[in-house]
């Protein structure tokens, strides 16, 4: 049986383990972090971090035979610590430059961007600034990497969000919009988090998922209406979509709006209604019949119909024909009422614009009224998106 200053593995207290690589024989100092056991050096530990420092120097039972520290019996708890926090602590303590440098190369993204984001989290706690700030910059470039995180990469991301560190939503929230948001329990650690855009994406998620999906979640009463309410907002936001035009600043004489008048108003509209009903666009439905409600992806191919046929043809032609020649076919760009609008640079920054604004949109997806919704939509209607 194998012995550490003669402790067995014997002595263990039930219910406890000593860790595989940093419960160290040398050591002289013993660590729980949840209910694993770690035994490292008290000086490696006072020199890293004042706190560790002054927690260590509190005073200890003067009928206590056995200090704080110096067994398995009587660790030092370290509450709020994961065990693979601690962990990932003690391999940039203890491991070589070399080794730290093999690991960064050959690791898999995702494992080496969590422990990285364990670190962060540890040294923010334990006012250890530089050791914090090395893993942040390297955390943000596994995450920038990561097409699509796992659930266990988003949490330790939404968990991080609390610490307020600067910088951080910029290169965060893309990689938690990409990464799987279908798992009730983030709706409810972003809402407990306060990270209000997540919370409303990770709803607008699974609103579009429909309602015969929401069951198997296991979502409750109020997380339930919350779906319910989303659904009809959304579904209602595109009936408005579809039925008016982006606003748009006319260049050509014409006036703007829904009642607009002239050839290229007139034009726009049409236009509007005709990429409304792309099969690109409404394919979302057709596919998935919930995902009708999916108006961040119906505005964002719309957006790309758009400049597909800006790309083709970005201003008017007028075609002449000589005598004893055929009149050239304009170009094709997808959309059969294209040609008719003149403005087509501010129609294609509208629409953008429009597309852009989708985000605000879904945002208010679970409003607790539906005219809350419907006035975003409306107000965004307001003065040329172009100009923004």
């Amino acid at each position: 049986m194998s012995t550490t200053n003669a402790v067995t593995v014997a002595d263990v207290p039930a219910g406890l383990t000593r860790d595989d690589k940093f419960y160290r024989t040398d050591g002289n100092l013993v660590l729980r972090a949840e209910n694993t056991l770690f035994r490292v050096h008290r000086s490696v530990l006072t020199e890293m971090s004042s706190v560790i420092a002054d927690t260590l120097q509190l005073p200890q039972p003067e009928h206590s035979s056995d200090k704080e520290g110096e067994s398995d019996a009587r660790p030092v708890k370290l509450p709020g610590d994961t065990a693979q926090q601690f962990r990932s602590l003690m391999w940039a303590l203890y491991s070589r430059p070399d080794e730290v440098k093999k690991y960064l190369e050959t690791s898999d993204l995702e494992s080496r961007c969590c422990r990285l984001l364990d670190l962060v989290a540890i040294t923010h706690k334990y006012d250890c600034p530089d050791l914090m700030n090395w893993a942040l910059d390297l955390a943000s470039g596994c995450c920038k990497t990561i097409d699509k995180p796992s659930t266990n990469l988003v949490t330790a991301l939404i968990h991080m969000y609390r610490l307020g560190l600067l910088g951080f939503v910029d290169w965060a929230e893309p990689a938690v919009r990409r990464g799987s948001l279908a798992d009730v329990s983030l709706i409810r650690l972003a809402s407990a988090s306060t990270w209000t855009s997540i919370e409303s994406f990770a709803y607008y998620r699974i609103v579009c998922r429909g309602p015969s999906c929401w069951s198997a979640l296991g979502v409750n009463s109020s997380e339930n209406l919350r779906l319910l309410r989303g659904y009809v907002n959304l579904s209602e936001t595109w009936t408005l979509i579809a039925g008016r035009v982006p606003p748009i600043e006319h260049v050509c004489g014409g006036s703007p709006g829904v009642h607009a008048t002239g050839p290229c108003p007139t034009a726009c509209i049409t236009v509007w209604d005709e990429i409304c009903r792309n099969p690109k666009v409404v394919k979302l439905g057709v596919l998935n019949k919930d995902s009708t409600v999916d108006i961040q992806g119906r505005l964002a191919a719309a957006a790309g119909l758009v400049e597909h046929a800006f790309a083709v043809a970005p201003r008017t032609i007028i075609y002449t024909q000589s005598y004893g020649t055929n009149r050239p076919s304009p170009p094709d760009t997808g959309i059969s009422g294209w040609h008719g609008i003149m403005c087509r640079a501010a129609f294609r920054d509208s629409v953008n614009a429009y597309a852009a604004r989708s985000e605000k949109m879904i945002q208010r997806c679970a409003a607790a009224l539906l005219q809350h919704l419907l006035h975003s939509i409306i107000a965004s209607r307001s003065p040329s998106p172009c100009k923004e």
